[in-house]
C-alpha cells in the first residue's frame, strides 16, 4: 500500500512563525512587497522553491528570505519565467514537483 503524502502547506507555516506575514503581503502596492524578517531555519519540512528569475512582484530578497526559514529546501530558478511561473513553464514545474517527491526527505 502506498503512503500517501500531504503536501507542505509553506504560506501557513510562514504566517504561523511570522505575524505580519498576512498584513505585509496584502496591504502594499503590487509590485512593492516587503516581506518581515523570517524565523530563521526553524521550519524542518523539506519545501522545494521554485522561483521565477524575471517576477516583478517578488525580489531575490524575498526568495533568500524563503530559503532561510525553510532550512530543509531546494530551490529551483527558472530564468526565463515571471511572476506566473505555472504558465511560463508548466512542463518544468511538474518536472521538479516529480523530483523533489521522489527525493527520499519526500516519504517523512
Amino acid at each position: 500500500m502506498t503512503q500517501r503524502v500531504r503536501p507542505a502547506k509553506p504560506h501557513r507555516e510562514l504566517a504561523k512563525r511570522d505575524s505580519g506575514h498576512t498584513r505585509a503581503v496584502h496591504h502594499q502596492p503590487r509590485g512593492a512587497v516587503s516581506l518581515p524578517p523570517p524565523a530563521r531555519g526553524d521550519c524542518a519540512r523539506p519545501a522545494l522553491i521554485v522561483w521565477g528569475a524575471k517576477d516583478g512582484g517578488f525580489r531575490a530578497a524575498d526568495r533568500e528570505r524563503f530559503e532561510r526559514t525553510f532550512a530543509n529546501h531546494r530551490t529551483v530558478i527558472l530564468e526565463t519565467a515571471k511572476h506566473f511561473i505555472q504558465e511560463d513553464e508548466p512542463a518544468r514545474i511538474a518536472a521538479e514537483i516529480r523530483t523533489f517527491l521522489r527525493e527520499p526527505h519526500a516519504a517523512r
